[in-house]
């Protein structure tokens, strides 16, 4: 496709950079989706699943609520500069680490 960039105006520049970009990104799923039918097809043919290749290690997820404070909190609580808060506050809390509250 042979396209004079010279007769365009920004407008048109633009859409034509939009739709590019938006090229890029269904190329790249395609190929994501490819890669991904090949695993699965290698370890349908093995008669393995990904947990098997990988080792069987699950992910941490969420920290079980067992009362205990993080360190960073500890101390704080500690010194008397925050008030022991309850775990369900806590846990919502570890999401918003290294950021203002957004209250």
């Amino acid at each position: 496709m042979k396209v004079n960039l010279r007769s365009m105006n920004a407008a048109q520049l633009d859409a034509l950079i939009d739709r590019a970009n938006a090229r890029k990104e269904e190329l790249q799923q395609e190929q994501v989706l490819r890669v991904r039918e090949k695993i699965e097809d290698m370890l349908k043919e093995a008669g393995v699943t990904l947990r098997d290749v990988l080792g069987g290690k699950r992910s941490r997820g969420l920290k079980p609520l067992t009362g205990q404070l993080d360190p960073w909190l500890r101390l704080r609580v500690a010194t008397g500069q925050v008030a022991k808060p309850d775990a369900r506050k806590q846990r919502a809390g570890m999401k918003l680490r290294g950021r203002a509250s957004p209250r």
